[in-house]
């Protein structure tokens, strides 16, 4: 048994170690293409999830932005699907919800600007019904300062999540509505409880990972990634 495991990690360290001289030899252009397939992945899923401004509803268009983003630092990713967000809130008369993703956006660049991929790749998870993976990910290749750019990702999720459920209230544009309208998202902000131990569940089963991660005891990873998995399932 014991050496049916060791035979087993010696595998697993070879192909990590051909991933990492391949990575290694051909980084640029891996970046590039991983780069352009998370932007199709991101702007289509915005317009599926959105979809409220017809002009925007363009095969050519995400395209384009990818390809353009592929090139760029992922910071311009974020700008550019945060904008595109804006757009179709605007569109849906979701001032309130585009003010609130504004801000969120704000607290990212303040706290954690290297992260954007973080904030991409998380409402592109919960599109995928695969967000729990994301905290795991994090505390194994990141630091606890990821939190931020993934809560921000919950939040941007749950703001499209909630636009494009109450697009018939939204699009009441009568002047007696509005207050209506911004009582109406800031009471489902506030009271998100879902949304709320999302990110809660994510802080703990991040820091959970990333602390035993860093420990010296042996598979730590294993028992890392065990561990944020059990901890998603109980919270």
């Amino acid at each position: 048994m014991r050496q049916e495991a060791a035979d087993t990690m010696t595998i697993l360290y070879e192909i990590r170690e051909q991933i990492k001289y391949y990575y290694g030899k051909y980084d640029m252009y891996i970046r590039t293409l991983l780069k352009f397939v998370m932007g199709l992945f991101v702007f289509f899923m915005i317009n599926a999830k959105l979809g409220f401004m017809s002009r925007l509803d363009n095969f050519a268009i995400p395209v384009l932005l990818s390809l353009l983003c592929s090139f760029l630092p992922v910071n311009c990713m974020v700008l550019f699907a945060v904008l595109i967000v804006l757009v179709q809130l605007f569109a849906l008369s979701a001032a309130v919800a585009a003010v609130i993703l504004l801000m969120m956006l704000c607290l990212y660049f303040i706290l954690a600007p290297k992260d954007g991929y973080l904030l991409v790749l998380t409402p592109l998870l919960f599109a995928l019904k695969m967000p729990y993976v994301m905290p795991i990910v994090v505390g194994l290749v990141g630091t606890p300062l990821g939190i931020v750019p993934v809560s921000c990702g919950v939040v941007a999720y749950y703001i499209m999540h909630f636009a494009s459920a109450n697009a018939a209230t939204f699009q009441n544009s009568s002047t007696d509505a509005m207050a209506d309208r911004i009582k109406f998202m800031m009471e489902y902000m506030i009271g998100n409880k879902e949304m709320m131990l999302t990110i809660v569940a994510f802080a703990i089963v991040l820091a959970l990972v990333y602390i035993l991660r860093r420990t010296s005891m042996d598979y730590a990873w294993y028992i890392a990634i065990g561990a944020g998995a059990l901890a998603n399932i109980l919270i």
